[in-house]
């Protein structure tokens, strides 16, 4: 039993630090602010008062070297913000590089900044943003540009405030700035050796404000609150405070977002010490390097932090089609046994997954087929495509020492190294393991060859799993070691990605990868990690999903009834369900995990989710487009999509998926939930009842049924129901209008043949509706509104009443131009 439950301290154990007091000298070029500033040395101690142990200055306080900090304006909205201690501010905190491998972009443009400097404060002004920089004590004020005046700050540093002397009259130090700060250190460096430094910085958190991203995060989409490490490590299930993919980005419902832009070890500390204050803090790393970034909505945020680091790519169509795995499929037989019996039981399927049963040796990943258990991988993915299927394989960075691909790796002295000099091996699956070093171009070089051997086999995806574990005090090609444990992941995904998008063509390369850091988005796509098969995991891996959409990543799936033990018939029904209406979906685990060994009703509810999906394909790879090209997840948590209302800031079980569908999967065994719609007309996609919005709900749904609403406005495009994706002509095109009022386009991508617009405009009573050319039968469905009449390019049309709605059929290959008349 513990002694003592003292409070914690915020750099964990205390240092001698060196905090920002004042603006020494000032100087602007171009869109470059460079300040040089004060720094006062204190020396706290654990210290009892009144049977509490806090941090006190022991010691008086003290002048310490200079210290500098560098404002370089990117564009009018993002600026960045470089602190060194020192007298110079390096370009990056990785020796040798003008930038960290995470940004992309240099912003070379120029940005117009006015500058006016008085005794107490500089003012820099854009077009966007007015930011004031107080002289004495050091302190950094952000505000909209038209709206400075005080409450109204968009970001705020927290300053020093005064220093601290001894009082005369008294025996005991004056406790004021350890009581007011010791929760929330103001910018500043603590330095206990040449390599354990920690700088740091705080900002104002108000008491309204809400903070989103770092990653994906299994714990409260509102971060507030919370301690976070980003580290990457393995969680084995979807509900830890660890993650496999930590992300040094964050947005605040203020207006403004963070990246910090290092891959050494980060701390964020969100309200968790002190509730007025958001702290940041970095280990090991020779400087504080961020980026500030206004919005001042989140959309505007991401896709301005995805200016910085990288812009998502468009994975290829037929990957958003089903994908079926299972741990393990250990035979070419078996393989395309399943594939049959998928077409056999008609559950549409894209991709077949053989995970870590393909080698001589299963999880024994060496990049070769056993050619016993498969002796013609060509033929086998031959077969596979005439029936439909692409095939991904499972590999990993963790090389066992017992296998010819660790041999070659050692040979070309490509592993990851201790201080000794032998390779830096660690207990595996089944033998201790190394790891490729990835800092080492030769080694990318080799292993992409690999790579590329497996693709001339007919392979199209590789699941790039693990990455989280790179040793901290490993010995690496280039960087320091401290740096890659983060960093790993970025050149894991890199490297097989690279090597995919070269085979085959820009729009067509993809992974599946389970590790992530910033910039990662760059290369989709990724999924949740090991999930265990219980009703728990589930909401926790939904909000893991969002929390990752609120971090710039487009794409992301998950292992349809958790990857960990068995699910119930009821909890697999309702994790495919979810999985519907994810950007990606994949079954995966322990076997079986194919619908048909958990009874009839559920490969029913099974083969009913992934039809509709697949009628939806058109509106899928449509709003994928789009949202690659805004930085918009396709998984949207509803603050994304209407911050200003105030009830959405916490909810993390619904979402919309694309602009239009509003998704509310069940989370328990009790096929109830409580459901927020918000403003606006939303229309239920079973019944197609117009339900106004800004309202709680009370629904219940029994197992056949995920709660799922339509936002009044959308155009849905459908297809065929299909065994796989493009396996027929767009013929008949479904085009569903819910409640059209105003105007609203689409369009509807397709890699294969031409856009399809289709638009409407509805002016009283008359709603026009254009829809180009298709390659056969268009189905109009208009939903909320009742149609007394219709004309296609003029020639009166038939109207088929149906449930909700009306239906109006046509030819549609020469492009179409319908007029409803609404009774």
């Amino acid at each position: 039993m513990r002694d003592s439950y003292e409070t914690p301290q915020f750099l964990e154990e205390t240092a001698v630090v060196k905090l920002a007091q004042d603006i020494l000298s000032f100087e602007f070029s171009g869109k470059t602010a460079v300040m040089k500033l004060q720094m006062m040395k204190f020396r706290p101690r654990l210290y009892p008062s009144y049977g509490t142990f806090y941090e006190n200055v022991h010691l008086p306080v003290e002048k310490a070297r200079i210290g500098t900090i560098r404002l370089d304006f990117c564009t009018p909205e993002i600026i960045r913000i470089r602190f060194s201690d020192g007298e110079t501010v390096p370009d990056c905190d990785l020796p040798g590089l003008r930038n960290t491998p995470m940004v992309v972009n240099e912003f070379p443009e120029p940005v117009s900044i006015e500058v006016v400097e008085t005794e107490e404060d500089i003012t820099l002004k854009t077009s966007s943003l007015v930011v004031v920089l107080y002289r004495k004590p050091w302190q950094m004020k952000v505000y909209q540009a038209g709206d400075v005046s005080e409450g109204k700050e968009v970001f705020c540093t927290r300053s020093l405030g005064m220093p601290i002397v001894k009082p005369k009259r008294v025996v005991n130090f004056d406790p004021t700035w350890n009581f007011y700060h010791r929760y929330a250190y103001p910018l500043g460096i603590a330095r206990r050796d040449e390599e354990r430094v920690q700088v740091f910085n705080s900002f104002d958190l108000r008491h309204d404000e809400h903070i989103y991203g770092l990653g994906e995060r299994y714990l409260a989409l509102d971060k507030r609150g919370q301690k976070i490490h980003l580290w990457p490590e393995e969680v084995y299930n979807n509900t830890s405070s660890g993650a496999y993919k930590n992300i040094p980005f964050f947005m605040s419902t203020r207006g403004y977002g963070m990246f910090i832009n290092t891959s050494f070890p980060v701390t964020v500390r969100i309200g968790d010490l002190t509730a007025a204050a958001l702290s940041l803090i970095v280990d090991y790393a020779p400087m504080l390097d961020t980026y500030l970034i206004y919005g001042p909505t989140l959309k505007q945020i991401l896709k301005r932090y995805t200016q910085i680091t990288g812009d998502p790519q468009m994975p290829p169509k037929w990957s958003f089609g089903h994908w079926m795995g299972r741990i393990t499929y250990t035979s070419q037989e078996e393989v395309e046994r399943t594939a049959r019996e998928l077409r056999a039981h008609r559950i549409p399927t894209d991709v077949m997954h053989i995970d870590t049963g393909w080698f001589k040796t299963i999880n024994n990943c060496d990049l070769e087929f056993d050619p016993v258990r498969f002796p013609d991988p060509a033929g086998m993915t031959a077969r596979l495509k005439e029936m439909g299927f692409h095939l991904s394989l499972w590999q990993t960075c963790n090389i066992p020492v017992n296998n010819s691909l660790y041999a070659e790796l050692k040979e070309r002295q490509g592993l990851v190294m201790r201080e000794q000099g032998v390779p830096y091996n660690r207990p595996g699956y089944e033998d201790d393991c190394g790891m490729p070093d990835l800092t080492n171009p030769e080694v990318v070089a080799f292993l992409q060859e690999k790579y590329r051997k497996l693709f001339r086999q007919g392979v199209s995806a590789i699941k790039v799993d693990f990455g989280e574990g790179a040793p901290p005090d490993g010995v690496y090609h280039r960087f320091p070691s401290r740096a890659m444990r983060c960093l790993y992941p970025l050149l894991y995904n890199k490297l097989v990605f690279e090597v995919s998008e070269e085979f085959f063509g820009k729009g067509n390369a993809l992974i599946w990868a389970r590790s992530a850091w910033a910039g990662s988005q760059r290369y989709p796509l990724h999924w949740s990690g090991d999930g265990s098969a219980t009703w728990r995991d589930l909401p926790c891996t939904l909000r893991s999903g969002l929390s990752l959409g609120l971090s710039g990543f487009v794409f992301w799936s998950h292992d349809i009834g958790g990857f960990i033990g068995n699910p119930t018939p009821e909890l697999y029904s309702r994790w495919v369900q979810l999985a519907a209406f994810t950007s990606h979906a994949r079954a995966h685990g322990e076997p079986p995990r194919e619908p048909w060994y958990y009874g009839e009703r559920a490969e029913a509810i099974y083969r009913r989710y992934m039809e509709l999906r697949y009628r939806l394909i058109p509106y899928i790879y449509s709003q994928a487009v789009e949202c690659v090209r805004q930085s918009l997840p396709m998984l949207r948590a509803l603050v994304l999509e209407f911050q200003d209302d105030p009830t959405v800031a916490t909810i993390e079980d619904e979402y919309l998926f694309g602009d239009s569908f509003l998704v509310a999967p069940i989370m328990t065994p009790s096929n109830e939930r409580m459901v927020y719609l918000p403003e606006g007309q939303w229309i239920d996609y079973w019944s197609k009842r117009v339900v106004p919005g800004n309202r709680w709900l009370k629904v219940k749904a029994p197992l056949e049924k995920l709660p799922l609403w339509v936002r009044a406005g959308s155009i849905i495009p459908m297809g065929p129901v299909q065994q796989f994706v493009d396996e027929k002509p767009l013929d008949p095109l479904s085009v569903e209008l819910y409640f059209p009022t105003g105007e609203k386009h689409f369009v509807i991508y397709d890699s294969r043949n031409p856009e399809i617009h289709v638009q409407y405009r509805q002016h009283d009573s008359n709603l026009g509706v254009e829809i180009s050319p298709t390659v056969g039968q268009v189905e109009l469905f208009v939903y909320g509104l009742s149609v007394g009449s219709a004309t296609i390019n003029k020639n009166s049309a038939r109207i088929t009443p149906i449930d909700g709605g009306s239906l109006i059929c046509f030819d549609g290959r020469s492009g179409s131009q319908i007029e409803l008349v609404i009774s």
